[in-house]
């Protein structure tokens, strides 16, 4: 009986206990920048943490943004991470989803035309805006058509699925990539036409969501 009585209170105190809560987020913001289409192959974008805080990427999106009239094409965007680079054209248009009128944070230097890139993984450092091509991206490629007669391909996009969110140590969907404290890495972005045309018209749309430990 009294072994029947412990099991009881140990399930009853199984059923009450408290779910795991997960961290509270300190910053959440999204920055956002309309580029035009470059013409080869080149590193248009990169965001890098130069603080003494994490940052956590936690979705990238590209979209076709021209108005104007542009005969084009398919063109795919590599993601890949860095450890060192030369920020120019900085880019201060960030909005925060956990405070109003918040300004980017001075941990985060991002550029339109990023350049004497080192990516991880590879030895060599790319010190204009051509290609990167000594590693593969660490994400997809991500696909947009910038024709304005296009009807599809007009929006990609990488981040975490709604049900990886909030999970704890749950692994389901994409996880956020990470740039440590302290280690200035960052993500890089670069331009890369699908085929053998280059674009020399149009714009698009970068909009890339983080979280600030």
């Amino acid at each position: 009986m009294k072994n029947a009585i412990a099991a009881l209170a140990l399930l009853l105190g199984l059923a009450v206990a408290p779910a795991k809560a997960a961290p509270p987020l300190t910053y959440e913001s999204v920055v956002r920048v309309t580029l035009p289409v470059v013409a080869t192959s080149s590193a248009i974008y990169a965001l890098q943490n130069t603080g003494s805080n994490d940052v956590v990427i936690r979705r990238i999106e590209i979209s076709n943004a021209s108005t104007m009239t542009v005969t084009g094409g398919t063109m795919q965007f590599w993601v890949y991470t860095s450890t060192a680079l030369t920020h120019s054209a900085a880019v201060t248009s960030a909005y925060s989803y956990t405070s109003a009128l918040a300004s980017q944070p001075s941990a985060i230097s991002v550029s339109t035309a990023p350049r004497n890139i080192q990516a991880e993984g590879d030895s060599s450092i790319l010190s204009t805006g051509g290609a990167l091509s000594g590693v593969p991206p660490i994400i997809r490629p991500l696909y947009i058509n910038n024709d304005e007669a296009a009807t599809s391909l007009l929006y990609d996009s990488w981040g975490e699925s709604e049900e990886s969110i909030g999970l704890g140590d749950r692994l389901e969907g994409p996880q956020p990539l990470l740039l440590p404290a302290s280690a200035n890495r960052a993500i890089v972005i670069q331009q890369k036409r699908l085929g053998t045309a280059d674009f020399a018209a149009g714009s698009v749309l970068v909009r890339v969501t983080y979280t600030l430990k």
